[in-house]
């Protein structure tokens, strides 16, 4: 019996023999908490919950959930506008069953692939042909990049400076920073978001009493769809004409009831009435929209007066049409 067929007899016993050792019930039911995690402690959890595969968890969309940004969040987003759930492994589990057989999944996938192979395969001119493909596949869903003749600059540019011994990735990185250097910086558009962001809610009223306007609160999430979707489809943050008005109207602030970011002192002292058992930002922030709601619902906007009275709300049917009623 040659050494090469017991070498591989031996792994798959192995491998099988871990399977076994495995009780998808029980790990199905494990839990996890809804907080912030340490790079360590958030790779110990992915190591744990990576015995799933054995389970039938595709290797690959966990994998993807795993390491492109923001798709895990997104992924648990409903589940972690609950801040005391406790999630369980199960649900994370149905959750990339369910994006595997999305349709997102497969461009998604193609981007992963290429990625990875970017990542780790040296230039190679001679094979720019066939490598150019990958930055194709990551292009495809914005071909800006393409369309601009971005790729035939990358291509000059390692040509001309005889790139060689690093990898795509690495090439690129060079590439789009030479590029920023050279190019003018163009001034920033300041988007209604960044109003407020860091006042408190007792500076908001303040200063809509100083100023004689009414106050717009609206509540929403960073990791929370419908909210992005809502502002992208009333072009809510990038609109001048609407912007202007709330602006010349009200005094303006985004509150996010899943912002992780640390109460300041002068949170915990200006708005002490909704930091009670509130260890984040977020918490606080879920109290100021339980006191002012009765609801968890996102996205919301509520109006109030300069004494901080609530005049009316909206968090139905939301569209241009409304919004703009509601702003009257």
């Amino acid at each position: 019996m040659s050494k090469l067929f017991l070498c591989v007899l031996t792994n798959f016993l192995l491998y099988n023999y871990g399977i076994a050792q495995i009780n998808c019930t029980s790990l199905l039911k494990k839990k996890f908490e809804n907080k912030s995690y340490s790079p360590a402690e958030l790779d110990s959890l992915i190591k744990d919950f990576s015995k799933l595969r054995a389970c039938g968890l595709d290797s690959v969309a966990l994998e993807i959930a795993t390491s492109l940004p923001g798709v895990f969040n997104t992924l648990i987003a409903p589940s972690m506008q609950e801040p005391n759930k406790q999630i369980t492994y199960s649900e994370v589990f149905n959750k990339i069953k369910e994006f595997k057989a999305s349709p997102e999944y497969t461009t998604i996938l193609k981007f992963h692939i290429a990625n990875k192979t970017l990542r780790s395969r040296t230039v190679n001119l001679k094979e720019w042909s066939k490598d150019s493909l990958l930055f194709l596949d990551i292009f495809e869903t914005d071909r800006s990049a393409t369309e601009k003749g971005e790729l035939d600059s990358f291509y000059n540019f390692m040509k001309e400076n005889k790139i060689g011994e690093i990898t795509y990735y690495q090439a690129w990185a060079i590439f789009k920073n030479q590029q920023k250097l050279m190019t003018p910086p163009k001034p920033q558009k300041k988007i209604l978001w960044d109003d407020n962001q860091d006042s408190t809610l007792a500076e908001v009223i303040q200063a809509a009493k100083e100023q004689n306007k009414r106050v717009i609160l609206y509540f929403s999430g960073w990791t929370d769809i419908t909210s992005r979707k809502l502002e992208a489809e009333l072009m809510y943050l990038s609109d001048d004409n609407i912007l202007k008005y709330i602006r010349s109207k009200f005094v303006f602030k985004a509150i996010l009831i899943d912002d992780r970011s640390k109460l300041t002192t002068k949170e915990l002292q200006q708005d002490s009435n909704f930091v009670k058992n509130a260890d984040n930002r977020g918490a606080k922030n879920r109290n100021i929209q339980t006191y002012y709601t009765h609801s968890k619902k996102i996205p919301y906007f509520i109006m109030l007066d300069e004494t901080g009275k609530i005049l009316k709300s909206l968090s139905e049917n939301i569209t241009k049409k409304t919004l703009d009623k509601f702003l009257e």
